[in-house]
Parts: C-alpha cells; structure tokens; sequence
C-alpha cells in the first residue's frame, strides 16, 4: 500500500492523514507545525527543569555565597567569582609604568633568600666619565678650566681639601683673621665688645591700686633684667603703656609664684620703659637690671 492515509473529519470532510507504510502497518507522523529554531516563550512548547536541575543553576537573584567552598548554584557561584575578580583588581595598580611605594605591587626577597652574587663585567677604565682607579686627582688649588675631569679624579680631589681642613681644624689653632666693621659700637652690623657686667640695679615698684598702670624705666645700657611678683599673684607687663590696666592686646602675664628674665639686650643711652598692673592691690613686684 501506498503511505498516506485519507480519513473524514466531524464535518465529513477529508483530510490526509501523514503515515509511513511499513507492510501494510502505518506509521503515523508527529509533526510540529511551527518552524525551526529559537523562538519566544509564546511561540514554544513548555518544557521545565527538574527541580534539582533548577537548585544547580540557581535562580536569577540568587546571593553569592560567603566562602569559595560553600554550596551554592551557578548563579551564585559565577557572581563569588565575580567578587573575587573584583577584589583582585582592587589590588592592582591603577596605572602602568613607574609609581610610588604605596600604589605598586609588592616584589621582595624571601626571608630566606640565599646570597645573591654580584659580578661586575665592566672592566676598570672602561667607562671614560668614571675614570680608573689610579687617575691622578685633580687640581685643589688651581682654578679649573673647561679641562675634561673624570668622576675618580674630582672624588680625589675633594678627598684632598677635607683632609687639608681637618689638619686646620685643631683645637687651639688659628686659622685666620676676621674683620668686623665697627666704626660705630653697638650700632654697626649690631656687633658690640662684651664688657665686665658690673653691681646689678634692684628696683621695688608697688602697685598700690588694682587694675592700675605702674612703670618702670630700666637704666641706660641695660644689658638685661628680670622681675618677679613678691607675693603669689598674676601681673600684667607690656612695654607701651595703656595696655595693662584695662588688659588690652599686646600684653603678657607673669603668673604667680613665677618669674621672668630677658634676653641679653642691648639698650644704649635710652632704655626701655616696663609697664605693670594686677587684678590684686599692694602686689610689689621685684626688677633686677644690669648695666
């Protein structure tokens, strides 16, 4: 027989039934009536995964697990593998070339790390700016002129002077003289002689009435002085007046129980002038100056 079968419907229409005869037995044929290849969900028969099929690919918003070896699906294992190439990205350099400590990759040697020998193949000379070894040092008393000098000589030359002014530097030896200019003293590039300090000069001054200003003029060519308070009380001191009895910037305050001394000066014929007040009344305050 021929394949094919002719067959009526409902309505008694006929319709041709696909069949593959194989001695008089038909085959029929299941036919898909939709085209090959991909198409939409709509477009496609359903077909599911098995549930163990689905826990091994892990669903679509499945977290990444929190270790390398914790169980996990697809999903979550490709998104820790993601992380972890995230980290190690993080570690790298963020540019190539030459860059600081603290933006390059970390190259030491083990702690255990054998001698390394080191052998030099340049042979003595062989560079003509370095020089040899035994090149003659140049010149420490002559003025150098556009005379090519190697490295080796100029280090012996330099090696030379220290060694000379170490033999100049003894203790006790004079080296030579130096001129000051001293057409005005005291005056003049501020250089002065270094007289005899002679009887020191104590002044007593009583500030009588809280918040009030008391002075004080230090002698001619004060060298420098000091004072203190005689009882344990704060003092106000500037060297302008009007600013210490009603405190107004710029001035100090010598705590109690304190005291204060100056630098060495050098006041000439007109001195400087203190200036002293206290939030406590009867407070004496002790000045020594020298001259």
């Amino acid at each position: 027989m021929a394949n094919n079968l002719n067959v009526r419907d409902a309505l008694g229409a006929t319709k041709t039934l696909k069949t593959t005869d194989n001695i008089s037995v038909h085959t029929p044929h299941h036919n898909i009536d939709s085209p090959l290849g991909r198409a939409a969900d709509a477009a496609s028969l359903s077909a599911a995964l098995s549930t163990e099929d689905v826990a091994l690919v892990g669903s679509l918003t499945e977290t990444a697990p929190t270790t390398d070896t914790a169980s996990s699906g697809l999903n979550g294992r490709l998104q820790r593998f993601a992380q972890r190439i995230t980290s190690l990205i993080a570690l790298l350099p963020t540019a190539l070339g030459q860059g600081t400590m603290a933006t390059s990759l970390k190259v030491v040697l083990p702690s255990d790390q054998s001698s390394i020998p080191v052998a030099s193949t340049v042979a003595d000379g062989a560079n003509v700016v370095e020089g040899t070894t035994t090149v003659a040092a140049a010149s420490s008393t002559v003025a150098e002129d556009t005379t090519a000098r190697t490295f080796n000589g100029l280090f012996k030359a330099i090696k030379n002077i220290l060694i000379l002014l170490n033999a100049k530097f003894v203790a006790g030896t004079v080296i030579g003289n130096v001129a000051i200019d001293q057409t005005t003293p005291g005056t003049t590039n501020k250089v002065t002689a270094d007289p005899v300090t002679a009887t020191p000069t104590i002044y007593n001054v009583t500030l009588t009435n809280a918040n009030t200003e008391y002075s004080q003029a230090l002698p001619a060519n004060c060298r420098g002085f000091e004072f203190q308070a005689r009882t344990s009380y704060d003092v106000r001191f500037a060297y302008t007046t009007g600013k210490v009895a009603t405190p107004t910037a710029p001035y100090m305050t010598l705590k109690g129980s304190t005291g204060y001394s100056s630098f060495p000066i050098n006041q000439a014929a007109s001195p400087s002038t203190l200036y002293f007040a206290s939030a406590t009344a009867g407070v004496i305050v002790e000045i020594t100056a020298w001259v």
